[in-house]
């Protein structure tokens, strides 16, 4: 988590596209059938907003709010939440109704994000980089679904991050960020098994009023 995380706070003072690899056959039940232009901009869009952001001097209170309307526009948040809650999701929802359950994650994911920003470096040669793009139907459990997988490259003087973004949405206007994977960290696994942790040791406490204090104990730190 901590490597996919210290690379998305690194992207970066230069971002650029390159055009698809070929694609060939098939990998382990996913079969790659077409070309995705339209997520390659948006991850490259994502990644220059980033950099304005932590370039900003603001509060954390405004640099939360910034961030949380830009994680709305670019990650799918309810899909991610379903995923990351996991078996709690049903009960959480319950709580404190879906909408609430969904903006409780989006303040987890937003904090989680703002913690990199204090580390951000200065690097004037920092650089980002879309490498690769395709869009691929995978199967799992009999189920096909379609996704659309990225690969980035961001480079420092003094080391490069490769990061693969995964989209979901069946159609192209739909795809927005479900998933980065760095180092052989996947974000929305590292994501669940934190909030699994920690919901499984809440006792009587409601599921809600755990995650709230695991965002003031981040807030804290």
């Amino acid at each position: 988590m901590k490597g996919v995380m210290i690379a998305l706070c690194m992207m970066c003072y230069s971002c650029s596209i390159v055009d698809d690899a070929s694609a060939v056959g098939v990998e382990d039940n996913v079969q790659v059938v077409g070309k995705t232009t339209e997520q390659k901009q948006l991850v490259a869009n994502f990644a220059k907003n980033v950099l304005a952001l932590a370039r900003k001097k603001l509060s954390p209170a405004e640099q939360e709010a910034q961030l949380s309307q830009m994680l709305s526009q670019y990650f799918n948040l309810e899909e991610m939440a379903v995923f990351c809650y996991g078996r709690y999701y049903q009960a959480i929802c319950n709580d404190v109704g879906q909408q609430k359950a969904i903006d409780l994650f989006r303040r987890m994911v937003t904090r989680f994000c703002i913690s990199l920003f204090k580390s951000c470096g200065s690097d004037s040669n920092a650089g980002f980089k879309v490498s690769r793009s395709r869009k691929v139907k995978a199967t799992q459990g009999g189920v096909v679904s379609c996704q659309y997988w990225i690969d980035s490259v961001v480079s420092t003087q003094t080391k490069n991050y490769d990061i693969m973004w995964v989209l979901s949405g069946a159609e192209s206007a739909n795809s927005k960020i479900f998933d980065a994977k760095s180092e052989g960290i996947s974000m929305k696994t590292a994501l669940h098994d934190q909030l699994e942790n920690v919901l499984s040791t809440s006792g009587a406490e409601s599921p809600s009023k755990c995650i709230e204090k695991l965002l003031e104990r981040e807030m804290a730190q």
